[in-house]
């Protein structure tokens, strides 16, 4: 859903073992604009 309307990418987090089961992982590899950007396409989401 984030990706398709958010255009953001995360990662399950149990492709990192099985402890992440249930968690998502981010990373935050862009600039300071880009992730303000990201952060008002997730909240205009209605989940």
């Amino acid at each position: 859903m984030l990706l398709e309307k958010a255009h953001i990418l995360i990662t399950p987090g149990n492709a990192f073992g099985d402890r992440g089961e249930g968690f998502a992982r981010i990373s935050l590899t862009c600039n300071s604009q880009e992730l303000r950007e990201a952060m008002e396409n997730i909240k205009s989401i209605e989940f």
